[in-house]
């Protein structure tokens, strides 16, 4: 039996004596976790072990049955990734093939028709891939990063793939016609081996996009065949087959609502064997044309790429030209797939120059290097980067939050264009062409409420959603719905079967005032290539879409329902629905002046294409403007008038001049200037019909002497900054302008009806002579500084740090976080209170002092912050301090005889106590840190409760365990040679939502009750010997002694009593052949074989190395003593060459 004893800890408070660990304790805190947060660290950890067990087994199977790991091929090697219950051996492969244009990612991109100046800058990719790409090339250094151990598969293809792939996406556009569609975002690259745990584990950390072109070898690959004979000889079964791989990939996109997998459809199609004689006991010998998409590709929440020629200019469906390989589908269930088509022949991007089978030493790597690639790898990753594109104009549009995966991919599918013969989707382009202009425009007037909407809901059990819409008459209604799906059921294995993979089961129909019934695009696997038909419920996709081409005017019911229960009792969806055209109607106008008239009023110095015929027309308000580089000759273009157009674009290379003379340019829209642009005069930028439009003035655009005023009526729109700005004058009216991480440059800035600015940790200020509100309360969140001397008019403001070095005039209250400088001054107009709430440090020097000075009568500052403030070479006039704070002078100032509260001492070697506390609950673990200063000696730490003393220790930075309620009070006392300083804070103690855990065994298990949101520190014998969000530890060694557990929410911590465990003999033969006891160890033990069976025992240090040896009979005993071993961990291992156990010992 098992002999337990436990000790109970009486006493209320309690000097925890496990030192060992404190570190560790107070970097434990965690944020609280979702639902599907929690599932997807658990998916991460179960797929994690899964996939390697999997891995391990294949290997082990192939190396038993002499198959390869690795299958050279000349357009890539095929690699050895997992076994399936039926010991069939799965392989993987790049979907390689011996852009923008196409997406219309370049018109959404800076210098683009739309004017949107979209680059992904601030958003990530993950790219996950068979090879790794070369980082340092010159088109993804410093933006793309390896997130896992670099990749065992290094053939030159799998690095060139992976650089091409990945170049696709962020390529920076060192060479232009490689730049990539989000070619200011970054990428995460990660190898494919663990593919499915790093996903979930990605998903946790707010990944919302990743592109993955590679699958497992399906059908015919060369002259091999890889379908399963057993299983048929007809069809490789697992073409279109909703698989475990389908399944597990659903799971994470299910638990990750905000996470788009995007995965190639395979180059599948025609593949066939080089001779009739190849493998001929199987019957098929050709893949495709349909259902010959592998399982990657088949699951449901995944968007699924195929691979069309490159489309310069879309005209209709006959535009788009079908690549000779892209596998097509259905799904064995009937589901459409691949989901859309992009450009994936004759793709250029970045490449990595390696040219040998194994270039580890980076021979032959070229970060100049560039190649042309075809294949469903390049289609994907071009999708992906577009989408990553609308991602940023959706947060752009909707102050930062983005759009759900099913949203997403509803507005992808939404915005599409027509490919194919007939109308609706098909099963070889899918539902069609990727389209971002239309996309884009659909974001756009859904910001404006103009005939589109973009909606985010859930249905509930047995619920139903409606919608009333209004048509017009003139253009069709088109209503998509997409909804991320719980993991489907895996089929037996077989040819095509038909079980569904649909789990929740949507309904969409929208009806006319006429009662007639309009339902969703469907089609039919079993006539692949029949056009798609409109009469019945889709009862097969997760992705309904109803189009209404020719609609009678009036109003329309969209509705969805379901069928059976719904998993969770509820299903979020995406749903997009248009009223009005999904292609922009707004023109974009180009200058093409020939330098002989400049006016802008002149109508043949403007054409409707980029370097075209005169229009003989000029720009309207709704029209966008575009200066490129097809405008011929360039000085200056002068305005004879106000003009009012809908967005402005420089995206030229030959500098030139805009003189607005004494008249007005008004923009209600985007202000993009990335050439080299000299802007003089007014500038006007309105935001009236969507909620935010962007500025970018790069570096090489010149408005040092433009005065631009941002002019809205409604407070919630506004316009966000993506480049840092410098004008002569802004003046914001209303609304607010969202600097994020720039910098804003300007002489005068001025604030009107209550305008705002906001700023994330880096964006910035730089003023030169004012700043004014005409409102109480402006509050900036940023880093203010000068760059001359500044006028301050701002009645009740907040500003998060003021860093001054030229004087400024101050005329009424302030408040800030922080107030630095090295030289100027503050002068206060007069008596006012300038309170500080976090640090202050102005530090002047001997012959050039900072000036503190009020007119007037005497000025206030004030702060409770619980801190010092250090200064030095101050010269203070008229300023008085108030409140508990230090405002220490240094040794180096001058105090007039007004200025009252300053502490004159030396902050660098002045004794300061202090501290934090964490964990402050009740019943808590509670963690008090020195936060002191001036090098003391000693901690003296006395707390009180109800003005009794409860507990004194002398330890820098205690961890108290209190076992009441109430608020303390702690008081540190710090010396340094004769001298001694306090600081008393009282503790509020929140209430402790965790309950005392209580420590059971079971076997070789050690267990607490599970809590919320919590995780678990095991402690044995005062070391930390397990940290997870597990509440149980397995004791695999019968290791003895006292084990202890701490259970934490981030917030509080709770601990277990100390729990004595002992095992006997008669216990350890039920659980173990062999036995060392007592363990730990002191200075001998005793090794007990149990078996009738013989073997050599060998014990290993940490480092592998054998410290002791011994052959054990069977039913034998030995005894170790006067062991000289170092105190540590060692491994038992005994072998009797059928057999290895291994148990880990502890050496006190």
């Amino acid at each position: 039996m098992i002999t337990r004893q436990t000790t109970f800890l009486i006493r209320k408070i309690l000097l925890l004596s496990i030192l060992s660990f404190v570190g560790v304790l107070q970097s434990f805190a965690q944020n609280q976790q979702t639902k599907k947060q929690r599932i997807l660290k658990k998916l991460s950890i179960d797929f994690a072990s899964a996939e390697q067990i999997n891995y391990d087994k294949a290997v082990k199977y192939a190396e038993a049955n002499g198959y390869p790991l690795t299958i050279e091929r000349p357009d890539g090697n095929l690699y050895l990734q997992s076994i399936t219950d039926e010991n069939e051996l799965v392989y993987i492969k790049s979907y390689n093939r011996a852009s923008a244009a196409t997406s219309g990612a370049a018109g959404i991109n800076p210098g683009g028709s739309m004017g949107l100046g979209l680059t992904g800058e601030g958003l990530t990719v993950g790219v996950w891939e068979v090879g790794d790409p070369l980082l340092t090339h010159d088109e993804l250094v410093g933006r793309a990063f390896k997130m896992d151990s670099p990749s065992s598969r290094r053939n030159a293809n799998e690095q060139n793939h992976a650089s091409h792939v990945t170049g696709t996406i962020i390529a920076g556009g060192v060479r232009s016609n490689a730049k990539g569609m989000a070619y200011k975002a970054k990428a995460h690259n990660y190898s494919s081996q663990n593919d499915l745990a790093e996903m979930a584990n990605a998903a946790q950390n707010n990944l919302i996009i990743s592109n993955h072109s590679y699958g497992s070898v399906r059908g015919w690959d060369g002259d091999q065949w890889f379908g399963n004979k057993n299983v048929s000889t007809q069809e490789d079964y697992l073409f279109g087959f909703y698989s475990s791989t389908s399944s597990n990939l659903d799971a994470v996109a299910y638990s990750a609502p905000n996470y788009l997998i995007v995965w190639a459809a395979g180059n599948d199609r025609t593949d066939a064997p080089s001779s009739s004689s190849t493998e001929t006991d199987v019957t098929v010998r050709q893949d495709g044309p349909y259902d010959c998409i592998g399982p990657s590709g088949i699951a449901k929440n995944i968007l699924t790429v195929g691979a069309v020629e490159s489309v310069s200019e879309y005209t209709g469906p006959s535009s788009v030209i079908m690549s000779e390989f892209s596998s097509w589908g259905p799904a064995d269930d009937g589901r459409i797939k691949p989901d859309l088509v992009g450009a994936g022949v004759e793709v250029f991007s970045s490449g990595s120059g390696a040219s040998k089978s194994n270039p580890d030493d980076g021979v032959n790597e070229s970060s100049s290097y560039y190649l042309t690639l075809s294949g469903t790898s390049m289609a994907s990753p071009s999708v992906a980067g577009t989408l990553l594109l609308l991602q940023e104009l959706y947060k752009d549009l909707n102050n930062g939050q983005q759009m759900r995966s099913s949203t997403l991919k509803a507005l992808a599918i939404h915005s599409c264009r027509e490919v194919g013969d007939s109308d609706g989707p098909d099963y070889k382009h899918g539902w069609g062409l990727i389209n971002a202009e239309g996309a884009s425009n659909v974001l756009l007037l859904e910001a404006s409420d103009r005939g589109h909407q973009v909606i985010e809901s859930e249905l509930s059990n047995q619920g139903t959603y409606t919608l009333d819409v209004t048509s017009d008459g003139q253009n069709p209604i088109v209503v998509t719905l997409v909804w991320t799906d719980p993991a489907g059921a895996v089929p037996s294995a077989s040819v095509d079967p038909s079980q569904k993979a649909l789990v929740n089961d949507l309904d969409l129909r929208v009806k006319g005032s006429d009662d007639t019934v309009y339902y969703p695009w469907k089609l039919n696997p079993s006539t692949p290539s029949a056009a798609a038909t409109n009469s019945d419920d889709n009862d097969t996709d997760n992705v309904e879409k109803i189009e209404i081409e020719v609609p009678s005017a009036g109003t329309y019911t969209i509705e969805i329902t379901h069928k059976g229960n719904l998993v969770d009792n509820e299903q979020e969806f995406g749903l997009i629905v248009s009223t009005a055209s999904v292609e922009s109607t707004a023109r974009t106008f180009y200058w093409v002046g020939l330098g002989e008239n400049e006016s802008w009023n002149d109508g043949g110095n403007w054409s409707l294409e980029s370097g075209g015929d005169p229009a003989n027309e000029i720009p309207t308000e709704t029209d966008r403007v575009v200066f490129d580089d097809d405008n011929f000759i360039l000085n200056s273009v002068s305005l004879e008038d106000d003009i009012s157009i809908s967005t402005l674009t420089f995206n030229n290379t030959d500098p030139f001049t805009l003189n607005t003379n004494e008249f007005s340019i008004n923009v209600d829209g985007a202000l993009l200037a990335y050439g080299p642009i000299t802007y003089n005069g007014n500038l006007n930028l309105t935001s009236e019909l969507i909620p935010q439009n962007n500025i970018i003035i790069e570096s090489d655009a010149d408005f040092s002497n433009a005065d631009v005023a941002l002019i809205t009526s409604d407070a919630s729109k506004g316009w966000k900054v993506k480049s840092d700005i410098f004008c002569r004058s802004l003046t914001i009216s209303t609304g607010l302008l969202q600097l994020g991480e720039y910098t804003l440059e300007t002489d005068e800035l001025s604030l009107l009806s209550d305008a705002e600015i906001s700023v994330d940790e880096r964006g910035s200020l730089l003023l030169g002579t004012s700043l004014s509100a005409d409102f109480d309360g402006f509050e900036f969140d940023g880093l203010i500084s000068t760059k001359g001397d500044l006028t301050f008019d701002l009645p009740n403001s907040f500003i998060r740090t003021l860093d001054f070095s030229n004087l400024i005039t101050v005329s009424s209250a302030i408040t800030l976080d922080s107030l630095l400088s090295s030289e100027g001054g503050l002068s206060f107009t007069n008596p006012i209170t300038l309170t500080i709430n976090e640090h202050m440090e102005l530090r002047g020097r001997e012959n050039s002092k900072v000036s503190l000075s009020s007119n007037g009568g005497v000025s206030t500052l004030s702060s409770n912050a619980d801190s010092r403030y250090c200064n030095d070479h101050l010269d203070i006039s008229n300023i008085q301090i108030e409140g508990s704070t230090l405002f220490v002078t240094g040794d180096s100032s001058t105090i007039d005889s007004n200025s009252s509260g300053w502490t004159v001492d030396d902050c660098d070697n002045m004794l300061y106590a202090n501290f934090d506390a964490f964990f402050a609950c009740t019943n808590s673990l509670i963690s008090l840190e020195d936060k002191s200063t001036g090098n003391p000696e000693t901690w003296s730490w006395e707390v009180r409760q109800n003005n009794q003393v409860v507990a004194t220790v002398n330890e820098q930075s205690p961890q108290l365990l209190f076992e009441g309620d109430g608020d303390i009070e702690v008081v540190l006392t710090i010396t340094r040679g004769s001298e001694s300083t306090s600081k008393t804070k009282t503790i509020e103690l929140s209430p402790n939502t965790l309950t005392k855990p209580n420590i059971v065994v079971s076997g070789n298990i050690l267990r607490v009750q599970a809590q919320p949101n919590a995780d678990y520190l095991w402690v044995y014998n005062g070391m930390v010997v397990q940290e997870s969000n597990l509440n149980y530890f397995v004791n695999e060694n019968l290791l003895e002694g006292v084990y202890q557990v701490i259970v934490n929410n981030g917030s509080c911590r709770s601990v277990s009593e100390e729990f004595n465990l002992t095992y006997t003999s008669s216990d350890s033969k039920m659980n173990t052949p062999i036995l060392a006891y007592p363990n730990p160890i002191k200075s001998s033990f005793v090794i007990e074989n149990f078996t009738a069976d013989s073997g050599e025992v060998s014990i290993y240090n940490l480092l592998g190395q054998v410290v002791d040896k011994l052959e054990l009979d069977k039913n034998e005993i030995v005894e170790f003593s006067n062991i000289k071993w170092q105190k540590g961990f060692y491994i038992l291992v005994w072998n009797t060459g059928e057999t290895v156990f291994k148990q880990k010992l502890v050496k006190e």
